[in-house]
């Protein structure tokens, strides 16, 4: 009967453990180089910010409350196959360094031009421009023979009668352009509406009746260098008197609006003054 040594016993232990560490050596390797997979739905997020950070509970939230994606993110159009992080409309309100760098490169305030909006956040993504800019009136060719022909209205009817003003009938903007006392857009609306008036009185849903329309977020979606028209973009010409803070607001007023609101209708959760630390850590 064969009896194994102490010398080969040795050998066969230190075998042993060399697999097991060149084992223990693979795996970590592999486990190292293998991306770890994200979750699909992350378990907490982290927000960082000024107040203390917050840890956020998707699971708590979603799972053990029962509320759908769309509750918070309003803007996903499918929020089951994907979601816009917040970040991607409400921007941050920029801090001196981030406005120093900005500096470099553009007019020293923010990339976005000198508006009240832009001035108060900062966004990075060209999605979140489209937040506000999610439409767009294009100019269209009104149609001058048929007003002429087909109408039988004469040249008058459109130009000035005054000849002092206008000696013969030329382009409008000829004399009306945007920095005019009376714009292009104001001198031709005003002409219209001496017989379209029914078409002003309905508001916003006629402008297609001479507009065409251009939704921005198609338009980017295929084309990724496509450019908004700040003429035709601007918050006034559908919102009246509304600022665009009104609209879209930063990413702190966007979070406490949602989630105090949300909090106080269901009477859980910290939502009164004196409970900022139940969310914000120090």
């Amino acid at each position: 009967m064969y009896t194994v040594s102490m010398r080969e016993e040795g050998l066969l232990k230190n075998n042993l453990k060399l697999t097991i560490l060149i084992v223990l050596v693979v795996v970590s390797v592999g486990i190292y180089l293998i991306p770890e997979k994200k979750e699909e739905v992350p378990t907490r997020v982290l927000l960082e910010n000024i107040g203390g950070k917050v840890i956020f509970s998707h699971k708590m939230h979603a799972e053990n409350y029962g509320f759908d994606c769309a509750v918070c993110h309003h803007e996903s159009s499918n929020p089951a196959e994907s979601v816009l992080a917040c970040g991607v409309c409400h921007g941050t309100i920029p801090t001196n360094a981030e406005l120093a760098e900005i500096a470099k490169d553009g007019d020293g305030k923010t990339p976005l031009g000198d508006m009240p909006y832009h001035d108060t956040n900062l966004v990075k993504d060209k999605n979140a421009c489209l937040t506000c800019h999610h439409l767009e009136y294009l100019q269209k060719e009104w149609g001058h023979d048929r007003h002429a022909e087909e109408f039988g209205l004469d040249c008058e009817s459109c130009h000035h009668a005054d000849k002092d003003i206008e000696p013969e009938p030329m382009n409008c903007n000829n004399c009306h352009a945007e920095d005019t006392a009376v714009t292009l857009k104001d001198a031709v609306h005003a002409k219209c509406a001496d017989c379209h008036q029914e078409w002003f009185d309905e508001g916003l849903k006629s402008c297609n009746k001479c507009h065409d329309e251009l939704d921005t977020r198609k338009e980017f979606a295929k084309n990724k260098d496509f450019e908004i028209n700040p003429v035709y973009a601007k918050c006034s010409s559908c919102h009246g008197s509304q600022e665009p803070q009104e609209l879209v607001q930063n990413r702190m007023a966007a979070f406490h609006g949602l989630c105090i609101r949300c909090h106080e209708e269901v009477g859980a959760g910290p939502y009164a003054s004196d409970q900022c630390k139940q969310c914000h850590t120090n």
